[in-house]
């Protein structure tokens, strides 16, 4: 029985030296050095990347809703979720808000002038001191929104629910 242990172990010593490279030497190893090496390199160089696209977006003004005295002139923020922005004086100047909901959103002293808040929802929305020069209010519903001191020249007013809750096509 022992003999055959024996021829066993010797089986598989020698199969075990077939597997893997046949010369270990001192190239085979600095081959695997190399290979670990610009592995790293490749997961170093993605993780930049990563990194940078991350911080790329958080500086994004147009992506964040919690912003004082910002300029998000011209963003895109159609059919945007803002309810209850607090975005006093910030500049919104040739935005489009079309569709956006700002209810109970704080607009005071904000340049919205040539804003396009087609169909936005400005319920109870403060815009006291809102700078709102040729925007466009059609179909926005104001119902509720502080409007004192807003300068409202050149609005466009079809089908606007005013802050009294009435609908109508011209100044509220």
């Amino acid at each position: 029985m022992a003999t055959g242990s024996k021829s066993l172990r010797e089986s598989l010593v020698s199969r075990a030296s077939d597997i893997g490279p046949k010369n270990t030497g001192p190239v085979f190893y600095a081959a695997v050095v190399v290979v670990v090496f610009m592995l790293l390199n490749v997961a170093a160089l993605v993780w930049l990347v990563v990194d940078h696209e991350r911080d790329r977006a958080a500086l994004d003004p147009c992506k964040d809703n919690r912003l004082l005295q910002t300029d998000l002139s011209g963003c895109d923020l159609s059919n945007a979720n803002l309810r209850g922005a607090p975005w006093a004086e910030v500049n919104l100047a040739g935005a489009n808000l079309n569709g956006a909901d700002l209810r109970n959103a704080d607009l005071s002293n904000a340049n919205l002038a040539g804003v396009d808040l087609t169909a936005a929802d400005l319920n109870r929305a403060v815009l006291t001191g809102a700078n709102l020069t040729g925007a466009d209010l059609t179909r926005a519903n104001l119902a509720g929104a502080e409007l004192a001191d807003a300068i409202v020249d050149d609005v466009v007013w079809v089908s606007t629910t005013c802050p009294s809750g009435t609908t109508k096509s011209g100044p509220c």
